[in-house]
């Protein structure tokens, strides 16, 4: 099983700050209210003592029902794996990393050059990630975006190229999604096997602000029905589709968050649901979405403590950047974005590889961003001070002046104390190499490509999911 990494050590934002925005949140549920498209989740909603117009289609959710919805859900859940020891809990107390899906391109190294994606792009993301130690959950980084079948053709990527958990976003309505879930069924033993052996989570959000699309709520019923982790995660941009100031954008992406959970609990109590916020902001000079901007640490640091607060897992954005190539900027906002998300206690974090503001998918920044996650993951390590960690025997002995290279003592700890990078160089004058990193993250990325070593699916169930895709071709 996958360790998590405790998290959540910079609080740039107070608990009592945090509370209240919250308390904001449930105002505007009860007074503004979200406007919802779908007719099955109004009912579900009108039947269990919310305010629905019939009119404008708004629901105002009174306070108790959405109290009530955080107590039913899990603190924690089970993320499945074909592979057992790539399984993991999620709660929300422990980081995860994990890249991301939707960028419309390839940042090409090879060829030099952005490109469209393909579906042998599809399925190198989801190899490289599974083949990278600090990658805990897999996507396809890539949209093929003049394809229809691009959501099947991810999920097929997830399923028969990675022995981790995978993650898809939501393209489709409701009767696509039972065709996706019905592939997940074949894989993990049937559809009543699958909140048993929960291989994929979904990603849908709402339309900020504060509207639940028709389609995206399909998906939510769906997928809550069978148990399988869902998350609901409005994509609002400070300036634009959410009020300018940090704290009314946080306001408004918790009463997003909470109102689709507040639908999930109500159609399955005790369904798994990852809430949270995107610390992303508009840049009013150029109305352009920031993927990195100092407000983003803030917003990362809210959004862990509420989970905290609220105690659910949280969904984070770190190792990405506004930039289009593996520069200087690259790596300031990959580093001090990843660096926010999990000292902001947020715990599945994920866009690593992003590059271009999320227009453009990088698998070297993924090679790159993994190592930054290890980095991460030591500097929160819990500092050991016991006897052998002081090392006060040890210090008695070695004379003044003297050194520490020949104790044993040395030997022992310096593999645990000291993480080695290999894509960061520490060495002398005479042997630097220009671009070392992005060279280096290259050959890397295309060998671990070349020497993935998945498990193929049974010839079974691989024919079963590729006559399901045949199927939902027809109704596309």
């Amino acid at each position: 099983m996958r360790k998590g990494t405790k998290g959540g050590q910079l609080s740039l934002v107070s608990p009592e700050q945090v509370e209240t925005i919250h308390r904001a949140a449930m105002r505007i549920l009860e007074e503004k209210g979200i406007k919802v498209e779908d007719p099955k989740s109004r009912q579900i909603l009108d039947e269990n003592g919310c305010r629905v117009d019939p009119d404008n289609h708004v629901v105002k959710i009174p306070p108790d029902i959405v109290s009530d919805s955080l107590d039913k859900a899990p603190s924690s859940f089970k993320m499945g794996a074909r592979n057992s020891d790539n399984e993991f809990e999620l709660d929300y107390e422990k980081s995860f990393f994990t890249a991301g899906t939707g960028t419309t391109s390839v940042l090409d190294l090879d060829r030099e050059e952005r490109r469209k994606a393909t579906r042998d792009d599809l399925s190198d993301a989801v190899k490289l990630g599974d083949q990278l130690s600090n990658i805990d959950v897999v996507w396809s980084i890539f949209t093929l975006t003049d394809d229809p079948m691009l959501g099947f053709y991810q999920l097929y990527s997830v399923l028969a190229n990675s022995s981790k958990h995978g993650a898809i976003v939501n393209w489709y309505g409701g009767e696509l999604t039972d065709k996706l879930i019905d592939m997940i069924a074949v894989v993990a033993g049937g559809r009543g096997k699958l909140s048993q052996n929960p291989l994929v989570t979904m990603y849908a959000e709402p339309v900020s602000p504060l509207t639940f699309r028709k389609e995206n709520l399909e998906v939510l019923l769906r997928w809550t029905d069978v148990g399988l982790p869902l998350l609901w995660y409005p994509a609002q941009k400070a300036g634009a589709t959410a009020p300018m100031t940090l704290a009314g954008s946080l306001a408004q992406a918790f009463a997003e968050s909470l109102g689709g959970n507040v639908i999930a609990q109500l159609n399955n109590p005790g369904t798994p649901v990852i809430l949270g916020a995107s610390p992303l902001v508009m840049d009013m000079r150029t109305a352009l979405n920031t993927y990195f901007s100092p407000e983003m640490l803030i917003l990362q640091s809210a959004t862990g403590q509420w989970g905290s607060m609220i105690e659910m897992p949280i969904y984070g954005t770190g190792g990405c950047t506004n930039s289009y190539d593996l520069d200087y900027q690259a790596g300031v906002e990959s580093a001090l974005s990843l660096y926010g998300a999990i000292l902001g206690g947020q715990n599945l974090i994920h866009d690593l590889s992003f590059a271009g503001a999320g227009d453009v998918g990088s698998l070297e920044l993924l090679t790159l961003t993994n190592e930054l996650a290890g980095m991460a993951k030591r500097t929160v390590k819990d500092l050991s001070t016991n006897e052998e960690a002081i090392a006060l025997e040890v210090i008695d002995q070695v004379k003044h002046g003297g050194d520490y290279l020949r104790e044993n003592h040395t030997f022992k700890h310096f593999k645990e104390e000291l993480m080695a990078p290999e894509l960061i160089r520490r060495i002398g004058e005479d042997k630097w190499e220009e671009n070392f990193a992005v060279t280096k993250a290259r050959e890397l990325t295309n060998q671990l490509i070349e020497e993935s070593d998945v498990k193929p699916l049974p010839k079974e169930e691989d024919d079963q999911l590729k006559e399901i895709i045949e199927e939902a071709k027809s109704l596309i």
